[in-house]
């Protein structure tokens, strides 16, 4: 299981509180990864905001497939990652965004794709 325990889950939303005014934890034993990240962009996405999201270093897709798979309100999802030598994980991470007509994978180092983000 990927979990973020619940220390790490409590400074990720401390980090994101001048965006999200409110986020409970009730789990005793940590939280799953995806179920974090779902929660803070569907509390970003609150009031009819558009939210554009970005994963950095996508690997085989996992969470891109969970989020987009359980949120309507994400309007762009961008995957950066330059899959250098990992053509096995490439095909896995394609085959995931051509599912989903909102999201695009760039095979590009975080340093490249962000001159593309604002």
């Amino acid at each position: 299981r990927d979990l973020l325990g619940r220390e790490r889950a409590e400074l990720l939303v401390e980090a994101c509180t001048s965006t999200i005014a409110h986020y409970a934890f009730e789990p005793e034993h940590g939280l799953h990864k995806g179920d974090v990240l779902l929660s803070l962009l569907r509390t970003l996405g609150r009031d009819g905001r558009s939210v554009r999201a970005v994963e950095i270093g996508v690997s085989h897709a996992e969470n891109t497939d969970f989020l987009l798979r359980h949120s309507v309100d994400i309007a762009a999802y961008f995957g950066v990652d330059p899959y250098l030598d990992r053509e096995d994980a490439l095909e896995v991470a394609q085959s995931v965004y051509k599912r989903y007509p909102q999201a695009e994978l760039l095979r590009e180092t975080s340093a490249e794709a962000l001159s593309r983000f604002d």
